[in-house]
């Protein structure tokens, strides 16, 4: 079985429901005994940490030897905020990051604009929030590695054979595993996706971009 943003196997709707209504027992995933995440993102990272909170054996892989992430901060709004509660990661987020229920607007020169109230998620829930991207990187890692995930750094994915009851992987370092789920959570430029779904174009740019600067934080918001 694989997944990459959806599940694939020869039969969709069986895997559908495998993984849907009927598997999960409290917080037990029966249909899963093992799993492989290659990718150790926030979303790789998130996916390890939700398995093995259902008894699910993971192990996680990342290309990079050193774990590292890139960028400056960024933006988590309500939904992502629940779903970091139920990772129990929330107080460490509000703690090291910014969490709010109202966005103040202000023009390039620092005159104030506007403020817009957002209305919270739910109880307990903030609208918005941001962290810097390496800072929920080490708070995530350091949950992975509170749960006894195995780690293996500096390798990736050359060949996956799935035959319909598990699904047999050889790593980049000539090692092998079979496993009965494997996650690509491996970058838009995913590995996963090439091997699992050939068919697939590549990932083509839309265009789109964006500047982001931090500044430290005006002390009246």
């Amino acid at each position: 079985m694989y997944q990459w943003l959806s599940i694939h196997r020869s039969d969709l709707n069986t895997s559908r429901r495998s993984l849907g209504h009927g598997i999960m027992t409290g917080k037990a995933i029966s249909s899963i005994a093992t799993a492989l995440v290659v990718g150790g993102g926030i979303g790789g990272m998130a996916c390890a940490i939700s398995l093995a909170e259902r008894g699910v054996a993971v192990e996680l892989i990342d290309l990079d030897p050193d774990w590292r992430v890139y960028g400056a901060g960024i933006t988590i709004t309500g939904p992502t905020l629940r779903a970091y509660r139920e990772l129990g990661l929330l107080d460490e987020i509000k703690q090291f990051g910014a969490v709010t229920n109202r966005t103040r607007l202000f023009k390039c020169d620092g005159s104030h604009m506007l403020d817009l109230d957002e209305p919270a998620l739910e109880e307990g829930i903030p609208a918005n929030g941001g962290i810097m991207r390496p800072v929920l990187h080490r708070l995530m890692q350091s949950k992975v590695r509170a749960l006894n995930i195995p780690v293996r750094l500096g390798i990736t994915v050359s060949a996956l054979d799935d035959n319909g009851t598990g699904v047999d992987v050889r790593f980049s370092d000539d090692s092998t595993g079979r496993f009965d789920l494997v996650v690509g959570a491996d970058s838009v430029f995913s590995g996963v996706r090439d091997l699992a779904f050939p068919h697939m174009k590549p990932a083509e740019p839309t265009g789109q971009g964006c500047w982001r600067i931090s500044i430290r934080k005006p002390p009246e918001t």
